[in-house]
């Protein structure tokens, strides 16, 4: 009931997590009068599409007008925007796992994060964070925003690496194919196809691994002293 509530003002969740992996729902409502404890971070994931949505970055989030235009913009990239004030903007992308979508018709979400605070937008349904949602459900979730903003990307190039695998094994496939019967000829279709999903799997890969090895160098002091080496590890997966 409450997240049908929620709904209804462009807010997909709202959770105050606890520090320890759990997590409790929060109403729109009583977003003006919270106050978090030290242990906790606030994430207010939101549909980027939804009116109300615009309507409370601008005029209740606290954001620049600046950071409010950049996640609200039609057309974004990958890319990490230091703020003032230990802040950041960082934009992210995964491939599209919903129902009848082409997996290289990328999914992106846009996070505004700072000590204590995620805001992430998105347009469509994005499996990662859904994953989250559950990992908080089950008491084994991320404990900060910085493990957040982490778990994010992990989640992300997870799902990337899946595709990936199965890009290589249709292409083993084929030549296994050619080589065994030289009449062979691989349809022009599945060919063009490997090549799509090819492209489009470059276009985001290179500007992604850029922003991970940014992270990994970052000295936020609300980083961890491990997220560098997170960070790190989520960029040489990206380069493989």
């Amino acid at each position: 009931m409450l997240e049908e509530d929620n709904a209804q003002w462009g807010l997909v969740h709202a959770l105050v997590l606890d520090g320890q992996g759990g997590a409790r729902p929060l109403a729109r409502t009583a977003l003006a009068d919270l106050h978090l404890q030290p242990h906790e971070s606030l994430w207010l994931h939101w549909d980027r599409s939804h009116p109300q949505t615009r309507s409370w970055l601008l005029q209740q989030s606290g954001l620049s007008e600046f950071a409010c235009d950049l996640l609200l913009e039609e057309n974004t990239r990958p890319r990490l925007l230091p703020q003032a004030g230990e802040q950041l903007l960082l934009f992210l992308r995964g491939v599209n796992l919903n129902p009848g979508a082409e997996p290289e018709d990328m999914v992106s979400v846009r996070i505004h994060a700072q000590a204590q605070r995620v805001i992430s937008l998105r347009l469509r349904p994005l499996r990662a964070s859904d994953e989250i949602l559950q990992q908080l459900e089950e008491g084994r979730g991320p404990k900060s925003a910085s493990e957040l903003l982490l778990l994010m990307g992990e989640l992300l190039t997870e799902k990337v690496q899946g595709l990936v695998s199965d890009l290589a094994e249709w292409v083993d496939l084929e030549e296994e194919k050619v080589e065994s019967d030289e009449r062979y000829t691989p349809e022009q279709g599945s060919l063009q196809q490997i090549r799509r999903r090819a492209a489009g799997l470059r276009r985001f890969l290179a500007p992604q691994r850029d922003i991970y090895a940014q992270l990994s160098r970052s000295k936020w002091s609300w980083f961890c002293d491990a997220d560098a080496d997170y960070w790190n590890e989520l960029n040489n997966s990206l380069i493989r």
